[in-house]
């Protein structure tokens, strides 16, 4: 690096420098505020976009008190067209889907189950709602769209319920040997034996396993587990 005899020759150094790039340093500084700025403005209109939309949310919940149907389906809709990126939307949709499987209208609720399949940016959201498209296609008898969202490799906590489904799919088709094998891999996989257990041994006992086999089968699993 050339050296500088005295601090004066170092500042006139400076100052020919600046001369030189000063307006390129000047546009760096601006770029750089903008986009901190920006950044902020971002995240101040995000938390305004979330707190509307949470005012939305619970006025939906307030209208479902009074039964307000009407006000229900106004109120959901508008979360979901204007505040789409907002885990309150797709609980509006979830509702929505629910109040359709109510009232046997499966369209509609394939409508809503999709929508939050395709727009949440959260993987448990999208996972209840493949859960929840399988259910509506066993009500409606379409077993091949329910057989093409069975996905045990993505499954991961909510495997349990995903191998019980196809359990479901494989007694509807009176797969009996192949609905037996899945209900068996979803009770292994149960992580909470008190919730899941019941009904998974209700279902097994009804395709000819005694209480005595499925324990058995639970101290073989517990038994690899430990080797």
């Amino acid at each position: 690096m050339v050296g500088y005899e005295t601090e004066e020759q170092q500042w006139e150094a400076i100052k020919k420098w600046f001369s030189k790039h000063g307006n390129m340093l000047s546009w760096i500084v601006i770029i750089v505020m903008s986009i901190f700025l920006g950044g902020r403005y971002w995240l101040h209109h995000k938390e305004v976009l979330v707190g509307q939309a949470s005012e939305h949310y619970f006025g939906m919940l307030k209208s479902e008190e009074q039964n307000d149907e009407a006000s229900v389906q106004s109120k959901a809709n508008r979360l979901i067209n204007e505040y789409a990126k907002t885990p309150y939307a797709q609980i509006a949709s979830l509702m929505l889907a629910k109040k359709a499987v109510e009232g046997k209208d499966y369209v509609q609720a394939e409508k809503h189950l999709k929508w939050v399949m395709e727009k949440s940016i959260d993987n448990d959201f999208k996972k209840i709602a493949r859960i929840r498209l399988i259910k509506v296609f066993l009500a409606a008898g379409e077993l091949d769209k329910a057989y093409a969202l069975y996905d045990k490799k993505n499954a991961n906590g909510w495997l349990t319920l995903m191998e019980e489904l196809k359990g479901d799919m494989n007694k509807q088709e009176n797969k009996l040997a192949d609905a037996v094998d899945s209900y068996k891999a979803a009770i292994l996989a149960a992580p909470d034996e008190a919730l899941h257990g019941p009904l998974l041994t209700l279902k097994l006992n009804n395709l000819g396993l005694s209480n005595k086999d499925i324990e058995a089968l639970k101290e073989s699993e517990a038994t690899k587990q430990k080797g």
